[in-house]
């Protein structure tokens, strides 16, 4: 049986992982720290091709031109959710945790 848990450390300390998970119930357990990757990425973010880390995509309390025009630039959509080019350099992170398959 090869069963196993991908879990996402979005904070950074692991509270995640022990509050939701019994390591009983998978042979390996692989954590993700995103917290620490988007923070790298705030500190070198023309390494990964972003020209704004501070500022979210959207303009709240507007109904037109709502949306930034570089969304590619950006590392967040909203306050809280990366973009689309975020996303997916964090897959690509889960990803490489992964172990080799047999």
């Amino acid at each position: 049986k090869d069963t196993g848990n991908l879990t996402i450390d979005i904070w950074g300390d692991g509270a995640q992982t022990r509050s939701f998970l019994d390591a009983e119930d998978a042979d390996y357990i692989e954590t993700v720290d995103f917290f620490g990757f988007v923070t790298g990425i705030t500190m070198m973010p023309e390494a990964f091709g972003f020209t704004d880390v501070s500022t979210s995509c959207l303009t709240f309390g507007v109904v037109e031109n709502a949306f930034c025009k570089d969304r590619d630039g950006h590392l967040f959509w909203d306050a809280v959710h990366p973009t689309k080019k975020a996303h997916a350099y964090l897959g690509e992170l889960a990803l490489g945790r992964l172990p080799a398959s047999n």
